[in-house]
């Protein structure tokens, strides 16, 4: 049987955590950043 699945719920929940983890690193004095490499 096929589940559907709502993508907006699951993005915001992903968002939330992020968000919650990226409080706890700056709370310790790390602040956090996105990197992209790219080759070829």
């Amino acid at each position: 049987m096929a589940q559907i699945i709502n993508g907006k719920e699951i993005g915001e929940k992903i968002r939330k955590e992020i968000a919650e983890k990226v409080k706890e690193l700056k709370e310790k004095g790390v602040t956090p950043g996105l990197a992209v490499i790219l080759v070829g």
